[in-house]
C-alpha cells in the first residue's frame, strides 16, 4: 500500500525481517507464518503526480516528509520492538518444549547373583508405567543390561518395577522382587541428563533378584522368562534358546541330585531305625544283633535273659544269650549247649547259649536212612533246618551241606560245617556285648 510518500511492506513477528508478500516463511528465522500476524513497514517510493499538477520534478514541501517520516518510523520502531519480544519468547517456549522432550537416559541398580549380560545372560525387564509432561499414558517393559542401561524416559511421572525373571547364563531363574521405584523427571534436570535412579527414586529402587533353588523352578517359571527374554530385540539380544536348554537342563539335574539325596536320606534314617531295632538292652548289659537277622527273628527280653527266636518257625530259638554272675559252667555238646561264656567284668559273665538245628535235622535224617527210625522226639523239618541253619550261621553254611556230610556213610556223625556256624555266631555278638 502506499502511505504518502512510503510504500508500507511487512516484517516477521519473531525475528522482525521483512518479508516478501505472500510469504509463508520467514527468510530470517525459518518461522512459519501461516496464520501469524505480520507487521508493516514503510519504504520510501515516489508518488505519482496528481493530475492537473506543476512540473514533474517538484519536490514536496520539506516539512510534510519530515513529518510522515517521523510517523513512520515511529510505527516501525514499535512494530520492531514486538516482533523482537516474540521471537524470544519462541525462542524460549521452543527450548522449554525440546527440554521437556529430551529423553533421559536411566541408570537402574539390579543385584542378580551370578547375572551378567555380558556373558550371556537375558536383560531384566522392567514395566514403566505412567503419563509423560503431554499427559500421555505409558505401561510398557523396557530391557536393563548389567550396567543398569536400557531405559530412557521424557519428562513426566513413573513407577517401575520388575516384569519377571532375568535368565542367568547358566540358567538361573530369579524370585521377583515387589519393590517399585516412583520417580518425576520435570525441569530440574538439564536437557537430555543422564539420571542415577537410585539418587532420584523415592523409595528403595535396587531391583534385588534372589536366584531360585534350581529343585524349585517350576516350567511356568522357566515359560515366561524366555518369553520375556524374546521379546527384547536388541542388537545384543541373547540366545534365548541356549539360555531354555541351560534352564531346562539346570533344574531337571537339580531334582535328580535332590531326589538321590532324599533316597540316600532315607536308606540312611532305615539304617538307624534298624540299627536300633538290633540293639537290644537287657537288665545288666546289651548286645546288638547282626543286620543279617533283619525282620527274620523275634526278641524276648527277660531280666539278664535275652531269647532271640527265628520269625518263621517261632518255637525254634536261635541263641539265648543270659547274663549272670555265676553263668552255668556246662557247655554242652554239639547238639546243643553253650558256643560260648563272655566275661563281661570279673562278676558278670553272658552265656551264648543254642540248640544246632542243623546237627538235630541231619542227625535225624541219618538215623533214618541208616536204621530206619529216630530217636529223637522234636521231629525238625528240612524247610525249618534250612532257615536255622541259615540263621544261626549268617548265611555262611547251607543246611544241605551239612545234611551231605551226615549222609555220606554210615559212620559219620559230623560235619564241618557245624562248627563253622558256631563261630559265624560268635563273632557277629561278642564284640557288642557290653554292660
Amino acid at each position: 500500500m502506499v502511505l504518502g510518500l512510503l510504500e508500507v511492506g511487512m516484517v516477521c513477528p519473531y525475528c522482525g525481517a521483512e518479508l516478501a508478500d505472500g510469504a509463508r516463511f520467514c527468510v530470517g528465522c525459518g518461522a512459519a507464518l501461516d496464520g501469524a500476524q505480520t507487521m508493516p513497514v514503510a519504504e520510501s517510493a515516489v508518488a505519482p503526480a496528481p493530475v492537473g499538477s506543476s512540473a514533474p520534478g517538484k519536490k514536496p514541501k520539506k516539512g510534510v516528509v519530515i513529518a510522515i517520516v517521523c510517523a513512520v518510523v515511529i510505527v516501525v520502531g514499535g512494530g520492531g520492538g514486538l516482533a523482537y519480544h516474540l521471537y524470544q519468547q519462541h525462542v524460549q517456549e521452543q527450548e522449554q518444549y525440546e527440554s521437556a522432550h529430551s529423553k533421559h537416559a536411566l541408570v537402574v541398580s539390579v543385584k542378580a547373583e551370578g547375572w551378567d549380560t555380558d556373558n550371556g545372560a537375558s536383560r531384566v525387564p522392567v514395566r514403566v508405567e505412567g503419563k509423560t509432561v503431554d499427559g500421555k499414558k505409558v505401561d510398557k517393559v523396557e530391557y536393563v543390561a548389567s550396567d543398569g542401561s536400557g531405559i530412557k524416559l521424557i519428562q513426566g511421572k513413573y513407577t517401575l518395577k520388575a516384569a519377571g525373571s532375568p535368565i542367568a547364563a547358566d540358567g538361573t531363574i530369579y524370585q521377583v522382587p515387589c519393590t517399585k521405584a516412583k520417580l518425576t523427571l520435570d525441569d530440574a534436570f538439564a536437557k537430555g541428563e543422564k539420571i542415577d535412579l537410585a539418587e532420584l527414586a523415592e523409595q528403595d529402587s535396587v531391583l534385588d533378584f534372589t536366584p531360585i533353588d534350581a529343585a524349585d523352578v517350576t516350567d511356568d517359571e522357566i515359560n515366561d522368562a524366555v518369553t520375556l527374554a524374546m521379546a527384547y530385540k536388541g542388537k545384543d539380544a541373547p540366545n534365548v534358546d541356549a539360555l531354555q536348554h541351560a534352564a531346562t537342563n539346570r533344574r531337571d539335574t537339580a531334582v535328580a541330585a535332590k531326589k538321590a539325596a532324599e533316597e540316600e536320606a532315607a536308606r540312611k534314617a532305615e539304617e538307624q531305625r534298624k540299627a536300633a531295632a538290633r540293639h537290644i538292652e537287657a537288665q545288666t548289659f546289651s548286645v546288638d544283633l547282626p543286620e543279617y537277622w533283619d525282620g527274620r527273628v523275634t526278641v524276648e527280653v527277660d531280666g539278664d535273659t535275652i531269647t532271640v527266636r527265628s520269625k518263621l518257625y517261632p518255637s525254634r530259638v536261635v541263641i539265648a544269650l543270659i547274663g549272670s554272675a555265676n553263668p552255668d559252667r556246662n557247655m554242652g555238646d554239639v547238639a546243643g549247649g553253650a558256643i560260648k561264656i563272655v566275661p563281661l567284668s570279673d562278676n558278670f559273665f553272658v552265656r551264648l547259649g543254642r540248640t544246632s538245628w542243623s546237627y538235630v535235622a541231619a542227625d535225624e535224617a541219618h538215623s533214618k536212612k541208616y536204621f530206619g527210625s529216630s530217636h529223637y522226639s522234636d521231629s525238625v523239618s528240612e524247610e525249618e533246618a534250612t532257615e536255622l541253619t541259615d540263621l544261626q550261621s549268617l548265611g555262611t553254611v547251607s543246611y544241605s551241606k551239612i545234611l551231605s556230610d551226615f549222609l555220606a556213610s554210615e559212620d559219620s556223625h559230623y560235619s564241618d560245617g557245624l562248627a563253622q556256624q558256631d563261630k559265624a555266631m560268635q563273632d557277629a555278638l561278642t564284640p557288642s556285648l557290653k554292660l
